[in-house]
């Protein structure tokens, strides 16, 4: 966000930060003052910390879990429906029903009422074999990161949506953009890189990124880089190997002369000595130690 920043401006005033975020944060923030926290829950059901468009509420992969350090506000009933009933959608999981992290992750989105319903969708018998409902609440939850389940009778699978980067005031500065997010996308998934730092830091980073001038004035939390390898082949190297360069000498923060770690650069694998401690993509890391 703060790479991409280009909001300085807004109807003919300037701003004192870089970014629109906070300001469609706020426009769309229809949370009641129960919901808020401001007086006790009488009328609704749950205390939400954050504006339909915010940074995201938890991580879904099973590498991510440890970094969930924010309490998860999700609606049990939609929970153990999805848990016990086996499917979500027209997609069956396993015979126990929807996988636990998903569950959790649909379960929040539907904390908060839909934005818009049209009335002649509400009893319609075709809208029970489609997904229109559950993307009335997914199309109005506008979170940093979006999981995209595959719509119906398509061949497109399973996706995510970059949300934080600014529009920017070219058609060629939203290509480089746009073609850069696609790059570092596939690098990661190349590579297999862990870049997960918690989420307390996420929300951190986000409120770093929308202050004047946060790309040159600015600190962010990000992942030590000898944690961020976590492929299956060079993760001997993984907690103690810091300069990842291709064939070269690893140097580390132990004994130099007892770790002797190179990398191929076409077969990609990793040759390490025993001074390197092992780990592995699950591995049980302090996240408070991984950046």
């Amino acid at each position: 966000m703060a790479l991409s920043a280009a909001t300085p401006a807004i109807r003919g005033y300037l701003l004192d930060w870089d970014c629109r975020w906070g300001i469609i944060s706020a426009s769309v923030d229809d949370r009641t003052e129960e919901e808020r926290g401001i007086k006790p829950l009488c009328n609704d059901q749950f205390v939400i910390p954050k504006s339909r468009f915010a940074s995201v509420s938890f991580y879904l992969s099973p590498m991510g879990a440890k970094f969930n350090d924010i309490p998860l506000v999700y609606n049990k009933d939609y929970y153990n429906t999805l848990i016990e009933g086996g499917k979500l959608f027209y997609i069956s999981f396993t015979n126990k029903g929807v996988d636990h992290t998903l569950a959790l992750h649909v379960a929040h989105l539907f904390i908060r009422d839909p934005i818009s319903v049209f009335s002649e969708s509400l009893n319609c018998p075709e809208n029970e074999e489609t997904v229109e409902h559950f993307e009335t609440i997914q199309s109005t939850n506008w979170q940093s990161m979006r999981f995209k389940p595959p719509p119906l009778n398509s061949s497109i699978g399973w996706r995510v949506e970059f949300r934080p980067t600014e529009l920017q005031l070219t058609d060629f500065e939203n290509a480089a953009f746009v073609t850069f997010i696609l790059l570092l996308s596939r690098t990661i998934l190349k590579f297999n890189l862990n870049l997960l730092i918690p989420l307390s830091k996420v929300d951190e980073n986000i409120a770093t990124a929308l202050k004047r001038d946060a790309v040159l004035n600015e600190k962010f939390y990000f992942k030590q880089g000898h944690l961020i390898t976590t492929d299956g082949t060079p993760v001997d190297l993984a907690k103690s190997c810091s300069k990842f360069k291709f064939n070269r000498t690893y140097s580390t923060q132990y004994d130099l002369s007892d770790s002797n770690c190179t990398i191929c650069r076409d077969e990609q694998y990793v040759n390490a000595s025993s001074s390197c401690n092992s780990t592995s993509s699950f591995a049980e890391v302090n996240p408070d130690d991984s950046y």
